[in-house]
């Protein structure tokens, strides 16, 4: 993006916390984020704390573009995947649905971000399929040899589509030749090509 682009972020930075509408509020977080600049975090970070429509959904997509210095966005990520957001000492934020916490698991493996590890693994054994699979394509985006193992265990998985995910990631950590391992593929693929998010799972 560039420097008109770039110009836009403080009305969009208004939009995210002021309009009226939430679909409206949603878009502009999600442009926050394909413009890239860094310095819309602490205004997505802040606006976290609207749980209307798909607000925080798109949110925790922007952060995922956005590495800050200081790392409140990835910070932020964790909090919405362990499901206990503290906005401030009186108001804590502790309904996240699978796919918010699952998008913001996604968001840490594109972050790269080895802070998020810990809780990744934890997640691979959340109740939501949802949370389950995005921690593991996280995990392989990372690749942390140390979720080797419970990534392992996800071969007894019920779903389908988080085994195909544990395989894919398991090979990136093992950094095996650049086939995708043949373990229902093609639902995976067709699950995240639905979702927009192929081009994500690819350097």
């Amino acid at each position: 993006m560039g420097p008109l682009a770039d110009k836009a972020r403080g009305p969009l930075q208004n939009t995210l916390s002021e309009d009226s509408v939430s679909y409206v509020r949603f878009k502009a977080s999600e442009a926050l984020g394909k413009i890239g600049n860094v310095k819309a975090v602490p205004a997505l970070v802040g606006a976290l704390q609207d749980r209307q429509g798909y607000v925080c959904r798109g949110i925790a997509t922007a952060l995922g573009f956005l590495k800050d210095e200081k790392g409140k966005g990835a910070e932020a990520l964790i909090s919405i995947l362990n499901n206990y957001l503290v906005v401030n000492e009186d108001n804590v934020i502790s309904n996240f649905d699978g796919t918010e916490r699952g998008i913001s698991a996604l968001s840490l493996g594109i972050l790269h971000s080895i802070e998020a590890v810990p809780s990744l693994i934890v997640a691979l054994n959340d109740t939501d399929w949802r949370v389950r699979m995005y921690s593991t394509l996280a995990l392989g985006l990372i690749k942390d040899p140390s979720a080797l193992s419970p990534l392992q265990a996800l071969a007894n998985d019920p779903n389908d589509i988080v085994k195909s995910a544990s395989a894919w990631a398991i090979w990136r950590i093992n950094n095996d030749p650049p086939e995708f391992p043949d373990l229902n593929k093609d639902k995976l693929y067709e699950y995240l090509r639905e979702n927009g998010l192929l081009i994500l799972i690819h350097d």
